[in-house]
């Protein structure tokens, strides 16, 4: 290590007293922001939950300023960066009316509030190991926080009521708030003692059975993809092991038929939901309903940040016949910022997958390049441009993709370093 700490690379532990600062208070703020939302959204209002939140997201906006430093070296990036950035300006400006009902809905909707059009922010914090240590240490706060309520509310998850909302809101809210963001852990296993791979696993694993028992369909997609990756770079990875190759065969083939026989004895019983909606089609109504709605300006411009569109009957519970969500997630974008925003925001986000892919030296690289692969296919079956650690992960790995620096890096002197920021205090 000593070596590594008298090169440049020593830069990569390096942040002042004022950005750790910040960035503990940021990290702060934004695990108590998101454990709120999902609370409040899952069981409804809650004075003390809803001052949390409040405090919570000024502390996010006070430290998340302070952090910021436009100082992107890649041109490329920098213009389209601007472009994106101006446009997201638009689309803030198109339909944001001064009113409480409105104002408290954009500042505490964590999914569809006003916070989600600032997370390309994030592109701008400093990014280097030790902030990337910091952003590990969140991931598995919250994906221990998401378990330790699924223990609380078990009983609530496995309701056989397949229209239970609460059931139903508690697997979307928390599961995809807090605990996805772990399958990034297990994408970049190598940099990560081995407890912490295993936690962040079992959240993962945890998450998938639960997705499966509410037969919550893009959840059970987004938290069985990022195994299936994951144990194609362990088997990449480890090829030289030809006997830890063969153990992980033998362990996959052994999970799923263990997992087909449970699942045969319990399918009219605890997966009764998952047998009955297995086929059912839930998102060619809503999609019908939308394209019938928009026109040549809307599909080129978006409908602005209040954007909705007529879908009558989709939803039980909506006073109104107008909605201001769709389940697909790149629709989600059109209905707001258009296509050119869907555009400028894969005009970021693909050349940074593939830098980070195909044109780095460290698997770390790679794993950022796949997160965002990730990103992409999951944008059909769920919504996920929100102010989640999973989006904001997206940014992070695009400002990662983009950094030549640690995309040249060498295996062993980026596992070094990560090793001594885990040593580090905070």
């Amino acid at each position: 290590m000593k070596r590594i700490l008298e090169t440049s690379e020593y830069n990569q532990l390096f942040l002042s007293k004022k950005q750790l600062k910040n960035i503990y208070y940021f990290w702060i703020g934004f695990v108590f922001y998101s454990g709120s939302f999902c609370y409040l959204l899952t069981f409804g209002q809650n004075k003390i939950y809803a001052i949390l939140q409040f405090a919570s997201l000024i502390l996010i906006l006070i430290s998340a300023f302070s952090l910021i430093n436009f100082n992107i070296r890649n041109n490329y990036l920098k213009n389209v960066y601007v472009l994106y950035g101006i446009w997201l300006i638009g689309i803030i400006s198109r339909g944001f009316i001064f009113e409480k009902e409105f104002l408290v809905s954009m500042f505490f909707d964590a999914w569809f509030g006003l916070l989600l059009y600032f997370v390309p922010l994030v592109l701008l914090f400093p990014l280097n190991i030790r902030f990337l240590k910091r952003i590990f240490d969140v991931i598995m706060l919250l994906g221990l926080i998401c378990v330790f309520s699924d223990i609380v509310y078990l009983k609530i998850i496995i309701d056989p009521d397949p229209t239970n909302p609460i059931s139903q809101g508690f697997i979307e809210y928390f599961s995809k708030t807090l605990a996805i963001p772990c399958a990034f852990i297990i994408l970049t296993f190598p940099y990560h003692p081995k407890k912490r791979n295993f936690l962040a696993m079992f959240v993962i694993i945890i998450t998938f059975l639960f997705a499966v028992i509410r037969a919550r369909r893009g959840l059970m997609f987004m938290s069985a993809s990022p195994l299936i990756i994951s144990g194609i770079l362990y088997i990449i990875y480890n090829r030289r092991d030809i006997y830890t190759i063969l153990f992980a065969i033998v362990l996959f083939f052994f999970i799923s038929y263990f997992a087909s026989n449970i699942y045969k004895e319990n399918r009219n019983g605890l997966f009764n939901i998952i047998t009955e909606r297995i086929d059912e089609d839930t998102r060619t109504g809503g999609e019908e309903f939308f394209y019938k709605d928009m026109n040549t300006q809307d599909w080129i411009f978006g409908k602005g940040i209040n954007g909705e569109y007529y879908g009558p009957d989709l939803d039980a519970n909506n006073n109104t016949d107008f909605r201001k969500v769709i389940e697909t997630g790149y629709l989600q974008i059109i209905l707001n910022g258009g296509i050119v925003s869907l555009v400028l925001l894969l005009l970021i986000i693909l050349p940074a997958a593939i830098k980070g892919i195909f044109y780095s030296k460290n698997m770390f690289s790679k794993a950022a390049g796949l997160w965002i692969l990730l990103y992409i296919m999951n944008s059909y079956p769920s919504t996920v441009n929100t102010f989640t650690l999973s989006y904001i992960l997206v940014w992070i790995a695009v400002s990662v993709c983009y950094n030549r620096d640690l995309r040249n890096m060498s295996e062993n002197n980026l596992k070094l370093l990560f090793n001594q920021a885990y040593r580090l205090p905070f």
